[in-house]
Order: C-alpha cells, then sequence, then structure tokens
C-alpha cells in the first residue's frame, strides 16, 4: 500500500515533524518500486510555490532512490528496479501529458510550458 502523490505539499509539518497527510485518494496497492519510483519524480513538488520549475533534477531523483535503499537495507535490482525505473517513467509521462494539456487549453497562460513535466521526462528518458 503506497501513497503515489507523495509529494511534500500533501504533508503538514510540527516542525521537523511530519503532523498529516493528505490526499488519501491517492493510496493504492502496488509493488513496493512502483510506489518509490512514483516518489523519486514528485516528493519535492508544492504547486503552491512559485518556482519557474519545483521538480526535482535526474540527481534528486537517484538520491531519493539511493536514501531509499539505504533506509530499506538492500538496493533494487533487476526486474525490480524496471518496475521502479518504468514507475518514474510513468509519473513523468502523466505530468508532461496534464501539463500539455493545461498548456494547449491555455489554463495557465504565465507558465513557461518548456519547465516541469517534459523536461523531467526527456532527462529520464536520456540514455
Amino acid at each position: 500500500v503506497g501513497h503515489f502523490d507523495w509529494r511534500v505539499q500533501n504533508l503538514a509539518f510540527d516542525g521537523s515533524r511530519v503532523a498529516a497527510i493528505y490526499d488519501w485518494d491517492s493510496i493504492h496497492l502496488g509493488p513496493e518500486a512502483a510506489v518509490v519510483g512514483s516518489a523519486s519524480v514528485i516528493h519535492p513538488v508544492d504547486w503552491r510555490r512559485d518556482l519557474a520549475d519545483p521538480l526535482p533534477s535526474p540527481a534528486q531523483v537517484e538520491a531519493f532512490v539511493r536514501d531509499y535503499e539505504v533506509a530499506r537495507g538492500t538496493p533494487f535490482a533487476g526486474a525490480v528496479l524496471a518496475v521502479l525505473r518504468a514507475a518514474q517513467r510513468w509519473t513523468a509521462s502523466y505530468g508532461a501529458r496534464c501539463q500539455h494539456s493545461d498548456q494547449q487549453l491555455d489554463v495557465f497562460p504565465d507558465v513557461d510550458h518548456s519547465h516541469g513535466w517534459p523536461r523531467l521526462l526527456r532527462e529520464l528518458l536520456a540514455p
């Protein structure tokens, strides 16, 4: 069971302690690697902040996965690692699709649509 919209915006803090978790309709049953892969590409996002590109860099994505592997005590490998990578790309693809739709419908006319999800998806797909 995992939260497939695990981003900082869906958390409330009391100091450095997590005090509340929001968006419980994003709870689903799935492989651990899929949950971690999804969280690795969205964890720092807070759409309320005025940032040109709130999404992580590929280095930050990999750091999230490495930190998780340390906490779990074993690295992801083989087919399980492939599931993690697929979840990263699926999450970025879904975000890019939403961002493209917003651009086509002129939902957020002041947003530079060359950043964000399309950028992250390109970087995740790069060899």
